[in-house]
């Protein structure tokens, strides 16, 4: 017995798509992702403003040849990451300012990570892994978590750190916000990267103390970001292993993805 089809109306009630064109746009979205990794690889965002720049002078900016750079600007024109205000020519928009380097809240790294190697292969890896159960990283590198693979490649750790606290930035305040810390008295941050949002829940509540636990070499930089936030006689730095000891008499726990 077949089974019966949708109904002719069935259409998003925001994009209007048919339940086909929904789900060949979430097939297809692979495809953006790794348009604008390309373009974060690149450093487009880096040579554009918001006046129009020719796609020769990109080129030859970025090395790339400027037929192929020029299929690949209008193809993020179309979803809004760049503007082609003039033929053969693109700015920037508020969507591809967050692909500049020393944008706030950045997330050129985060779209690297996208399409860094083991990231992407991992990814490719999925079927496999839901079959084995085993990670991906797992099935292919032979490493026991991504933490291990990373302590081998420190290319890849260095993207994949930057791209952590690009992506916090965006979330963190929203989180501090979103929830009363107020009665918090020590506020442990498991895998919380250089600190930041420990150090604004800390913000948010007074009397707490914290502590942030992440791998040696990526709280390094914590000190730095809690004197900034003015709580850096409130909150420690701790490296370690998550996965083998959490600090304990913590009477609020974060762990933020």
């Amino acid at each position: 017995m077949s089974p019966p089809s949708p109904p002719t109306d069935a259409r998003d009630p925001v994009q209007g798509f048919s339940p086909a064109g929904q789900l060949l746009h979430l097939l297809t979205g692979y495809w953006v992702s790794q348009a604008i990794h390309t373009a974060a690889e690149l450093g487009l965002a880096d040579h554009l403003g918001r006046t129009a720049r020719p796609i020769e002078a990109l080129a030859q900016a970025t090395g790339a040849e400027p037929g192929a750079l020029y299929r690949l600007m209008r193809a993020l024109a179309s979803v809004g990451v760049f503007s082609e205000p003039q033929p053969r020519a693109f700015a920037l928009t508020p969507i591809g300012a967050l692909l500049q380097t020393e944008a706030p809240g950045s997330l050129r790294a985060f779209a690297r990570l996208q399409g860094d190697d083991w990231h992407w292969r991992s990814w490719g890896a999925l079927s496999a892994s839901v079959k084995s159960g085993r990670t991906a990283v797992t099935e292919l590198f032979g490493a026991h978590n991504n933490f291990a693979l990373l302590a081998e490649r420190p290319a890849s750790a260095a993207i994949f750190n930057e791209a952590m606290s690009g992506y916090a930035a965006q979330v963190h305040a929203a989180v501090a916000e979103a929830y009363d810390f107020s009665s918090a008295r020590l506020v442990v941050d498991v895998g919380g990267g250089h600190g930041t949002l420990l150090a604004r829940v800390l913000e948010q509540a007074p009397d707490a103390r914290g502590i942030l636990l992440d791998l040696p070499d990526v709280v390094v930089d914590a000190p730095r970001i809690f004197a900034e936030y003015g709580v850096a006689d409130r909150a420690t730095a701790i490296g370690g292993d998550f996965f083998q000891v959490v600090p304990a008499g913590g009477d609020t726990y974060l762990l933020a993805t």
